[in-house]
């Protein structure tokens, strides 16, 4: 991934859109790796910072850069100064899903952003709707989806405990872990609660 995101361009050459989009992307996925690794803070900020600078209006690159600015900083209130940006991110996560793409990224993308703002309400909703998507009876297992928002959770708020609605976000993301892996034996609760409302 490093030659593609790293890659800079001579005075000659010429960058298609969507070659810039591809660098975008593996930047992101190379930001990312560099989270799992202790001591990589830097590296991962970096990453997540080129990322955004390729592909400024990706909601996906712009709430994992914030992600990493908050675990940096160990608080994520400067996000309120941010409002604009991240209601146009959720914008474009809500057209996101109006075409049926990225999902269920886009919900919980929305959900993360809107914990940022400080909205539990809407950010709730936003979990419930990509979890709709998760533990709906006919849904391939997407491995790791609902422990990725479990850390986003405990990276914002690092070194402190959850808040209060935090908590709330983590209880919900447990009884979906729950459904989504019920032990052996039982009937599974998924089909009775992937269709609530």
């Amino acid at each position: 991934l490093d030659p593609v995101a790293g890659r800079t361009l001579d005075d000659q050459a010429t960058e298609l859109p969507g070659d810039r989009l591809v660098r975008a992307e593996a930047a992101h996925r190379l930001a990312w790796s560099f989270t799992r690794v202790a001591g990589k803070e830097r590296e991962a900020r970096d990453w997540y910072r080129k990322a955004l600078t390729l592909d400024p209006n990706n909601p996906y690159h712009l709430a994992g850069f914030l992600e990493q600015e908050a675990y940096s900083a160990r608080e994520h209130g400067f996000a309120a100064i941010m409002r604009a940006t991240l209601e146009q991110a959720i914008g474009v996560c809500h057209e996101h899903v109006a075409v049926g793409i990225e999902l269920p990224r886009a919900y919980f993308t929305v959900a993360r952003l809107l914990l940022l703002l400080e909205n539990f309400s809407d950010a709730l909703d936003a979990y419930v709707e990509g979890l709709r998507i998760v533990l709906a009876p006919d849904a391939p297992v997407l491995e790791g989806v609902l422990d990725e928002e479990m850390e986003f959770l405990r990276r914002i708020n690092a070194p402190h405990g959850l808040p209060v609605r935090h908590e709330d976000v983590r209880r919900l993301l447990e009884l979906a872990r729950v459904v989504q892996n019920p032990t052996a034996g039982g009937e599974s609760p998924r089909s009775h609660l992937a269709g609530t409302g």
